[in-house]
Parts: structure tokens; C-alpha cells; sequence
């Protein structure tokens, strides 16, 4: 369930006639693991996404166009313990806001220092900054996006390593950059560099032991100059606060090697993750362009609205839809997922060629296969695939009934999901169309429907039962006559 309450920032930041201003009290609306936090900046909002998973490091991602980090940091945090900041925006790096007849930009990793917010500040589509004189009423509203950083950066948990995420172009930027002849090597203290490494893929710190951790584990590694230029940054802030600070950059859409380096940095600092996720076998099924580009078609038919690459391919999980497969053995499910089209199914084959499939595998003895990342989609159920994580559970067939052991497996399922992503609700299969209506519903066919009979309601009567204590909201109730 999702609370909104008020959060009154006492941070104290120096206005630019010089004067103390108060942050001020931010709308928060919480829903576990998950708050989300409205900074209103004259008539724009950004929002600060506060997702926790136990306790550790505090991971941080400024940047709104940089998902593959975020991404990365979603699935690792789970395992490791921790907290991920995010700015949500507009989806670009640059936060644009509009005061008065004038719309501003700003980046976002140059506003915690008055150094920083001053030059950062920029007129949208103008090589000018303004006069001092329009400039005064834009820079408090920079601040107070500032104040809510650091409140939650720097004094809501302040022993917490700070471990910044970022993703960057090939080619234009670099350890090299650093490196000697680099045009920031002034910047830099110590560098060391990897030649089997690419270049983009690279650590920046401010502490000399996380300098040595990296040098150690033979990864691109930069140490920030005690000298640095001010630029507003948070590695600049950081150093400033004596507070342990690591850049993990990888190029953009490279996942592994983000997952690689980001999984390193985080055993340095090791947390203590909510509760152990129930053991499963990865064996995820084909993900290739092709599988993204149906994806992608998929989704603009079924909600009337482009969507571009990436975006198309994520989801934002806020449901668990279970289901069995009516196939006696798991092999034989997979074998229905695997291909990337869809085959043989004269039902639904003219609402899309992407083949339907399911994040999880649950076999009759219990056992639990993940086949697809939770924050990936997968066609499993109409109009709701954009929030759904899909569990299919083998067989379901009067010969083969769901088992115990399929029950209990789907409660400590169910219950790792929901410590991980802000879920509301949990359906089965037979009761999706009730959904028509709701908000989370979205399908632009009014002709697309289908009728399920899966899992059943004794199933689902006995999964909800078990998982009272969670409080996830059912189907709606009927409509009235």
C-alpha cells in the first residue's frame, strides 16, 4: 500500500543574495521498497526515486538517459543490500524546468557547490546564461533540487559508501582522458590503466584504498587530485564531506560488462540484502534484436503510443500474474517460449508476432527457473504486460493438478518479488479482463480479450491466503448490475 506524506528537508543552503533558505517541505508517496519524492522547480518537476533493498551502499544516478546502469543496479542491489537514488525527469541527461517566461537547463552532477550551479545554469537553446538579474530566481530553484540530493546523499545515511552510476559514448569519455596528454589529466592524481580493458569502462574515486581495490582487481582506474577544479560535481562534493566516492562508468547498452564492474565495486562494500531470494536457475531465453524489435511493436499497437528501443523492452513491475502451462514437464514449456515468434496460436497471432512467454518457470516439484529479468517484458497476459511479472507453474491439467510443492515455491516467489519492486497487486491468470478499466490496464483494441481458466481460483484462494500478511490487492470486484 502507498502512503504520501510530507518530508521537511532542515538542510540549510546559502541563497544567492547570501542569505540562508530553508529547503522546502517535499510530497513524498511511499509504496515498499520504492519513494517517490515531487521537487518542484518553478513549473517543472523532477522527481527523486528512493528504491531500498536492506542496508548498504547508496548508489546514485543522476543522469535520466543513462537506464543501463539503473537497470544493472536493480538486479544487483537485491544481492548485495543497499539503496539507488535515481532523478526522474524527461528521460535526457540535462533537467529542464520553466520559471516564469524562461525555460532553464541544468546538469544535474553539477549543482552541489554555488561554484557548480552558476555555471551549469543555462537559458534552453541559448549560448547565453542571462543577467545576474534573471539569473537570481532560477538558481534558488536549482537549490532546492540540491538540498533534497544531499539531505538524502550525504545526511540520511551518511556512513554508506556513495557509489555513483553512470553510462557514457564510446570515444568521448575515457580513462585516457586522465591519462597523460588527457585533456582532464589535471584532474587526476594517480591513473591506472588496463590495456585489455576498454577504455569507457572505468572507475573514478576520491579515496586512495578504493584507488589500490581497483589497481588490485586490474580495472581502469582514476584517483580524483586533491586540486580538482570545483565544477559542481559530486565527486568534488564528496571529497569536500570526507565521504567515500566511486564513479562506475560503462559505455552505454554494454549490460554484462555493467553488471561485471558494478558487482565488483559493490563487494567492496558489502551490505546486508533484505531476505534470500529463493533459489532458482537462470536459463533465460532468447533476447536478440529480433525478440526487441517485435517487442517494440508489440507494445505500440497494444498502447497506442511510440516507444523507443529501450524504453520498449522495460517494464516497471507493479503486478505478479500467475499461470500454469497445461504441458505435463517444464521442457515442454520452454519449448513454447523459446522461439523469439510466435507460433501456432491462431488465437492471438494477429495481435502481434512476439511469442509469449513468462519471467519464471515454477516445475511440479517445486523448483524455480527464472527465464526472464523482472524489469524485462514478456507477453504473458493482455493489457498488462507493461507492469506484470509472469510465473507459469508446469501443468494444471485435471491428470496433473498444481502441486504443494508449486504452492509453497510461488509464496516464497511472491514474497522475494515484493520485497524487491513496489508490487500491488497479485492475479491469476482467469482474472486479467477484470482489470479492463483500472488504471494499470492499458490496451488500445477493444476487441482484444481472451478467456483463461488458469491457475484457477483454488489455487489462487490458497496463494492468497498464505500471503495475506502482504496486503496485495486482488482483482476488482465485479461490476454491478
Amino acid at each position: 500500500m502507498s502512503t504520501r506524506v510530507l518530508v521537511s528537508l532542515t538542510l540549510l543552503l546559502a541563497a544567492c543574495s547570501g542569505g540562508p533558505a530553508r529547503a522546502p517541505e517535499l510530497v513524498c508517496e511511499r509504496s515498499d521498497p520504492e519513494e517517490v519524492c515531487d521537487v518542484q522547480l518553478g513549473e517543472s518537476t523532477v522527481q527523486i526515486v528512493t528504491t531500498t533493498w536492506g542496508t548498504g551502499s547508496t548508489l546514485v544516478s543522476l543522469h535520466d538517459n543513462e537506464q543501463t546502469a539503473v537497470d544493472a543496479a536493480r538486479v544487483l542491489l537485491p544481492r548485495h543490500g543497499g539503496r539507488l537514488i535515481e532523478l526522474r525527469h524527461s528521460g535526457e541527461r540535462r533537467v529542464r524546468f520553466v520559471l516564469g517566461e524562461n525555460a532553464w537547463t541544468v546538469d544535474p552532477n553539477r549543482i552541489f557547490t554555488p561554484e557548480g550551479r552558476e555555471a551549469t545554469l543555462w537559458l534552453e537553446g541559448e549560448e547565453e546564461r542571462g543577467s545576474w538579474w534573471s539569473r537570481r530566481g532560477p538558481l534558488r530553484e536549482v537549490e532546492k533540487l540540491a538540498a533534497a540530493l544531499e539531505d538524502r546523499l550525504f545526511q540520511q545515511w551518511p556512513g554508506s559508501a556513495l557509489i555513483a552510476v553512470h553510462n557514457n559514448t564510446d570515444g568521448e569519455y575515457s580513462v585516457d582522458d586522465y591519462g597523460p596528454g588527457g585533456r582532464l589529466a589535471g584532474d587526476a592524481e594517480a591513473v591506472h590503466r588496463e590495456p585489455q580493458i576498454d577504455a569507457d569502462d572505468f572507475l573514478f574515486v576520491t579515496e586512495r584504498g578504493d584507488f589500490n581495490d581497483g589497481r588490485k582487481a586490474q580495472l581502469n582506474t582514476v584517483l580524483q587530485a586533491s586540486g580538482v577544479l570545483d565544477d559542481g560535481s559530486l565527486s568534488v562534493f564528496a571529497a569536500r564531506e570526507g565521504r567515500s566516492y566511486i564513479n562506475v562508468e560503462v559505455q552505454h547498452r554494454e549490460v554484462s560488462r555493467q553488471h561485471a564492474l558494478m558487482h565488483t565495486v559493490l563487494t567492496w562494500h558489502p551490505g546486508e540484502p533484505p531476505e534470500e531470494p529463493p533459489p532458482w536457475t537462470e536459463a533465460p531465453l532468447p533476447f536478440g534484436e529480433t525478440r526487441r524489435a517485435l517487442s517494440r511493436a508489440y507494445r505500440e499497437l497494444h498502447q497506442g503510443r511510440p516507444f523507443d528501443a529501450e524504453e520498449a523492452v522495460r517494464i516497471a513491475p507493479r503486478l505478479v500474474v500467475v499461470h500454469h502451462t497445461a504441458t505435463a514437464t517444464a521442457a515442454e514449456a520452454r519449448a513454447i517460449f523459446e522461439p523469439e515468434v510466435l507460433r501456432g496460436r491462431a488465437d492471438i497471432s494477429g495481435a502481434g508476432a512476439l511469442n509469449v512467454s513468462a519471467h519464471f518457470l515454477v516445475d511440479r516439484d517445486g523448483g524455480i527457473t527464472r527465464l526472464v529479468p523482472e524489469n524485462v517484458l514478456a507477453r504473458h497476459t493482455i493489457g498488462l504486460n507493461h507492469l506484470a511479472i509472469g510465473i507459469e507453474n508446469v501443468g494444471g491439467r485435471a491428470e496433473q493438478p498444481l502441486t504443494e510443492a508449486q504452492l509453497a515455491a510461488n509464496e516464497r516467489l511472491i514474497r522475494h518479488l515484493a520485497s524487491q519492486h513496489p508490487i500491488t497487486h497479485l492475479l491469476g491468470h482467469h482474472e486479467t479482463n477484470r482489470m479492463d478499466g483500472h488504471r494499470y490496464f492499458e490496451e488500445a483494441d477493444p476487441n482484444y480479450r481472451t478467456v483463461k481458466v488458469d491457475p484457477g481460483p483454488e489455487f489462487m484462494g490458497q496463494l492468497r491466503t498464505r500471503l495475506a500478511d502482504l496486503g496485495l490487492e486482488g482483482l476488482p470486484a465485479p461490476p454491478s448490475d
